[in-house]
């Protein structure tokens, strides 16, 4: 597909302002440099995929997400300005396996002729593979989706990405070829760290309960038991007949800890973990890359890395082996992350809010012991905000539906969602599920 200099460059100055700005950068203006020529426009969804992807890729063309980081990408529906952005991709890489259906019916509607449309998930696995689980039971149809916490997984990815790539661009396949060798031997080698590790796990404790079950193929490869996950297909909170079960499977199993999630904080997991004596593990990452765009450990290997540490210690393992890792990229990796950027208001219909976990419990309990004087409420559409010293909050782009499940999301008495600013984060407080939220708004409050 022919695009001219000129259009590639508009239409990817719009969408930076969409999906690349981070507080206190000039994205936008950054994009339109990176765009001008007749630059290849390759284009993902979460983050692990936008990994994979640079590491095959390198500079020979403009990579670009458009699932925001620590995003349900379950639930996230692309803003209307992301067709802009699809419209002169060259070539697009989603997950699949039903994860990023609205994105993929926007790419669909907006692509090119001939532009080539990779759902890696589907052509990983066959349908035979499929995992079904509580999360992902069989009656919905949906198989569980997330391939890339299996390393072995990842492998099949990049090779997809390889050969797509060198359909598109014929004159990069030896570089695509290289790189592609030189990360399938990274992905070799951390995959027998991870399997020296794991096996200093008891063979009775390689046992998985976790929020949102991303660990079915993990767990195939590795010998890990999954016990049980609380977030049912719905995304949204179990019953209380699902959180007995739930509990009387871990003292049945002996399971020596239960997982959340920075996406998923969950109290009804930890409420689980006090009533059954495991111990409780929040941080887990399902497509939050650690760290920050340019760094090492902002990439799929870091994740990875990250994940299966955590798990090994709170399991009974040595995770001295993953610790001395290497973490590297293969190639360099520009490829543009969408993250957070000021929260914005305008139109009640284009609106987007989102808090992050942060660290840890650790500094989510030292925001929540602020002191409420400290904030005043102010009245922006639907949403009560809380304006602390600040005056701006952390938010990416994409829809969410307001809950508990969503960074501790719910609604106030008077129905409205609160988000409380403080000096570096912001937070949904109350209960019960809030209304649909959709992307970034438009003027800084």
């Amino acid at each position: 597909m022919i695009i001219s200099r000129h259009l590639r460059i508009a239409a990817l100055v719009a969408v930076a302002a969409l999906v690349v700005t981070s507080c206190g950068s000039d994205a936008s203006s950054n994009a339109a440099s990176d765009a001008a020529g007749d630059e290849l426009v390759v284009v993902t969804t979460v983050a692990p995929i936008t990994s994979i992807a640079a590491n095959i890729i390198g500079d020979r063309a403009r990579i670009v997400g458009i699932v925001p980081e620590g995003t349900n990408s379950h639930t996230f529906e692309p803003p209307p300005s992301a067709a802009e952005l699809l419209s002169i991709a060259d070539v697009v890489f989603i997950n699949g396996l039903q994860l990023e259906e609205p994105t993929k019916n926007l790419a669909e509607a907006n692509l090119g002729d001939g532009v080539p449309l990779v759902e890696l998930g589907d052509e990983t696995i066959s349908p035979e593979q499929y995992k079904y689980d509580f999360s992902f039971p069989v009656s919905e149809g949906k198989p569980n989706p997330h391939l890339w916490t299996d390393p072995t997984l990842v492998k099949v990815y990049a090779g997809l990405i390889r050969d797509t790539m060198i359909d598109v661009d014929p004159a990069g396949a030896s570089e695509y070829d290289a790189n592609f060798e030189a990360f399938s031997d990274l992905v070799d080698d951390f995959d027998a760290t991870a399997a020296e590790a794991f096996a200093t796990i008891p063979a009775d404790q390689r046992k998985l309960v976790t929020y949102h079950d991303a660990y079915a193929y993990f767990a195939d490869t590795y010998g890990f038991t999954v016990v049980g996950a609380v977030q049912p297909a719905d995304f949204g909170e179990p019953t209380a007949t699902d959180v007995i079960t739930l509990i009387e499977q871990i003292r049945a199993e002996n399971v020596p800890a239960v997982f959340g999630s920075e996406v998923f904080p969950s109290p009804v997991l930890e409420q689980i973990a006090n009533e059954t004596g495991a111990q409780y593990v929040d941080d887990l990452r399902d497509d939050d890359l650690p760290g920050a765009p340019g760094e090492p450990d902002h990439s799929w290997l870091g994740l990875m890395k990250f994940n299966f540490i955590t798990m090994t210690d709170a399991l009974g393992g040595d995770s001295s082996a993953l610790a001395n890792f290497d973490v590297r990229d293969t190639a360099e990796d520009s490829a543009s992350y969408p993250s957070e950027c000021p929260l914005h208001h305008g139109d009640e219909a284009n609106r987007h809010l989102r808090s992050r976990t942060g660290a840890g419990r650790r500094r989510r309990r030292r925001r929540r012991r602020r002191s409420a004087g400290n904030r005043r409420s102010i009245r922006v559409g639907q949403v009560d905000v809380a304006e602390g010293s600040a005056g701006q909050c952390p938010a990416p782009l994409g829809t969410r539906r307001a809950s508990r499940r969503h960074h501790g999301w719910s609604r106030p008495a008077g129905g409205a969602d609160r988000l409380e600013l403080s000096r570096d984060r912001c937070r949904v407080r109350g209960h019960g599920p809030g209304p649909r939220l959709a992307h970034p708004l438009d003027h800084e409050i």
